[in-house]
C-alpha cells in the first residue's frame, strides 16, 4: 500500500500547493477547526508573494508586537466560543506561571526562583472583538470566576467527579451584549520562552443603544480604576484602541478616557 501511496503524494505535491503547518490546535466549534499557537510554523511550497510580504513586514515589527505592554480600554463584544475547556490550571501563587504538579505542593519555583505553593487558578479563554479586528484573550483571577459565575474549586470538583462544567448558559449570557473592557499584557514564561498574553483585568456591560456606557456602568468602572489604580502611559495613549463599534462621538467616550489620564502612573 505505501508503494503506491508514495507516488500519489509525491504527484498531488508536483501539481498542487504544499501547505505544512506544524503545532496547530484543533478544536470543534460546530465544524472541526484548526488554530495556531505558541510555537506553530508554517512552509509553503511554492512560495506565495503575499505570504512572503507579510512576514517581511511582521519581522520588522516583531520586537514591538512581543514586548509592547501598557493598558487599553476598548468597547466591544466578548465572547466565549469554546465550552468544552479545562477552566483551570495548577500554577505559582506568585508569579502565576503554570506548572505540572499537584496543587498545594510547596515547591521552589524555576521562573520567580521563590519557595510557594501552587495552587488552583481559574483560566477562560475569549474573544475581544471591536471595529479594529477580533483577538484571543486569556481571563484569569476573580474576572474568570465572575464569568464562570462559580469558583474554580467548585469547578475542580465537578471534574474529580466525573461532571465537567457547562459552560453554554455563560456563552449565551455574553451573545449580542457590547463590554467595556480593559486589556493588558501579561508576562510569564514557559520552557523558557517569554509569553505575553493579552489578559481581561476588567470589563462591564454597556448599554447596546450606540455602545453608550450606563451611568451604573461608570460608577463601577471609577470604583474599579480606583482599586487597580490604572492609569494609561503615554506611549500606550498613542496606541489606544477604538473604543466604541457604534458611535466615535459618544461623549462618555472622552470622559472614561480622561478619568483614565487623571489616574496615569
Amino acid at each position: 500500500m505505501t508503494s503506491t501511496i508514495g507516488p500519489l503524494l509525491v504527484q498531488a505535491a508536483n501539481n498542487n500547493w504544499v501547505f505544512l503547518a506544524r503545532r496547530l490546535k484543533i478544536t470543534r466549534y460546530g465544524v472541526i477547526s484548526l488554530r495556531s499557537k505558541n510555537g506553530s510554523s508554517f512552509a509553503l511550497n511554492p512560495p506565495v508573494k503575499a505570504a512572503t510580504n507579510m512576514k517581511s513586514w511582521f519581522d520588522t515589527v516583531r520586537d514591538d508586537n512581543e514586548t509592547e505592554g501598557g493598558d487599553y480600554w476598548i468597547r466591544g463584544l466578548l465572547q466565549l466560543y469554546e465550552a468544552d475547556q479545562r477552566l483551570y490550571y495548577i500554577g505559582c501563587n506568585n508569579c502565576f506561571t503554570k506548572i505540572d504538579v499537584d496543587p498545594g505542593v510547596t515547591y521552589d519555583c524555576h521562573f520567580c526562583e521563590k519557595k510557594v505553593v501552587f495552587c488552583i487558578r481559574p483560566l477562560v479563554i475569549m474573544s475581544v472583538t471591536d471595529d479594529t479586528g477580533s483577538s484571543d484573550v486569556v481571563v484569569v483571577g476573580s474576572v474568570a470566576e465572575r464569568i464562570m459565575q462559580t469558583t474554580t474549586d467548585q469547578i475542580a470538583e465537578l471534574k474529580k467527579m466525573g461532571q465537567p462544567y457547562d459552560l453554554n448558559s455563560v456563552r449565551t449570557d455574553f451573545e449580542n451584549k457590547i463590554f467595556l473592557m480593559l486589556l493588558r499584557r501579561g508576562s510569564g514564561k514557559k520552557a523558557g520562552i517569554q509569553r505575553r498574553p493579552l489578559l481581561v483585568a476588567y470589563y462591564d456591560e454597556t448599554s447596546t443603544d450606540k455602545g453608550q456606557v450606563t451611568n451604573n456602568a461608570l460608577s463601577r468602572l471609577k470604583r474599579q480604576m480606583n482599586k487597580l489604580a490604572i492609569g494609561l502611559e503615554s506611549s500606550s495613549a498613542k496606541r489606544q484602541l477604538t473604543m466604541t463599534p457604534a458611535n466615535n462621538n459618544t461623549p462618555t467616550r472622552n470622559l472614561m478616557l480622561r478619568e483614565a489620564h487623571k489616574r496615569q502612573l
